[in-house]
């Protein structure tokens, strides 16, 4: 048996995963603290003050509110929640994309929405930065919790906190949610001493929070603008079906460029996920065995990649007979990368179908993966 085909670990794969704008984020939420209490300090709950609220305010009820740089939705729980006049919510904090209050309590409900020119939002780190960047604007702070947002388990995190700024105690629910080139804030707050008072109603403007249904696709200048659907083998007549519209095939010669031994390869750009096919001729007579060709495959991988770390070895279950099923761990670069590893034997045709998501996304793409995995059929 030959050694298998070139490795897509000896060059790293493409990531087209630029840092995240940590930088703006941080002048973001530091504003929002600073501004926050200030508007609490002055309004206070006098009636002069919540008159002053009121008219910087829509008439009507809020209701059903749509964001401006983008159509997301937000949803008041009841008739009391009013949206702020844009500009004057714009002059408060230049950030905010819709402010949302009820001035009687004097809460608040601020959407950030914040739009990458060149990368893409991950949720953990956009959540990270939430909490250090509210931390560091603030002279105590506290966690309370961090978990999934209900709405959006795999690109969503609900955090409570509580924190004091220019004297003020304040207690918050925050949302942190990654899509694509968008990532987005939903902050909930209100004074600690009146927060019991409106709790049920900022969780449920928070768990409220929709992402648009109408922004165009993330592509990037090497794939295809078509959806890939049903893709075909240039080597060999195999088949895969993308598990949906997300991903792309990638051009030919960006492919070969990245990796000599790529047949096919389908990326997802707004997850900076990829799937990769590589295929490999054995002698003429020989029989191809399904668990030596995987150990090989395996050793390469190991050479290749130190340090890597075989999380499970199966049988694929749609092709248990005449193929196997790696999942596999390691660092390439800097980047923590999850393989979805299938291996095909064929008595004088090897078939590598490698699958891969960088930490940060594996979670909402896993599932993807092992899709197209199990989608291949190899050739007859």
């Amino acid at each position: 048996m030959t050694n298998p085909a070139p490795d897509p670990f000896r060059s790293p794969p493409r990531s087209q995963f630029p840092r995240i704008l940590i930088g703006a984020l941080v002048f973001g939420l530091s504003t929002i603290v600073t501004l926050v209490g200030f508007a609490m300090k002055v309004t206070g709950g006098s009636p002069i003050t919540w008159l002053l609220q009121r008219a910087a305010v829509e008439s009507g009820p809020a209701g059903v509110v749509t964001g401006v740089a983008s159509h997301y939705h937000i949803t008041a729980p009841s008739d009391r929640w009013h949206l702020r006049k844009a500009q004057i919510a714009k002059k408060d904090n230049p950030l905010a994309d819709r402010w949302l209050t009820r001035p009687d309590v004097d809460a608040h409900v601020l959407v950030v929405d914040e739009l990458s020119s060149g990368g893409l939002f991950a949720i953990e780190p956009l959540a990270d930065v939430v909490i250090d960047n509210m931390k560091s604007a603030s002279t105590s702070f506290e966690l309370h919790s961090r978990e999934p947002l209900k709405t959006y388990p795999e690109d969503g995190r609900f955090m409570h906190m509580r924190y004091t700024t220019n004297g003020l105690d304040i207690t918050a629910y925050t949302a942190a949610v990654a899509s694509g080139n968008r990532g987005y804030q939903v902050i909930a707050f209100a004074a600690t001493k009146t927060f019991p008072e409106v709790e049920g109603e900022l969780r449920s403007l928070v768990e409220s929070f929709q992402l648009p249904t109408d922004l165009e696709p993330v592509l990037t200048d090497d794939v295809e603008p078509k959806p890939a659907g049903r893709v075909e083998g240039v080597a060999a007549k195999y088949v895969l079906v993308a598990p949906n519209s997300h991903w792309h095939v990638r051009k030919a010669e960006a492919a070969k460029k990245d990796n000599e031994g790529a047949d096919r390869w389908i990326a997802r750009p707004d997850k900076d996920a990829h799937a990769m096919v590589m295929v490999e001729d054995v002698p003429p007579g020989s029989n191809l065995d399904i668990e030596l060709y995987t150990d090989a495959v395996i050793a390469s991988v190991k050479t290749s990649m130190p340090g890597a770390v075989i999380a499970s070895r199966e049988p694929l279950r749609t092709d248990p007979k005449n193929a196997r099923l790696l999942r596999i761990t390691g660092t390439v670069g800097e980047m923590e990368v999850e393989y979805h590893y299938a291996v095909f034997a064929q008595k004088e045709r090897g078939v590598q179908l490698v699958t891969w998501a960088r930490k940060d996304f594996i979670g909402s793409v896993r599932e993807d993966l092992i899709k197209i995995c199990e989608s291949f059929v190899p050739p007859p």
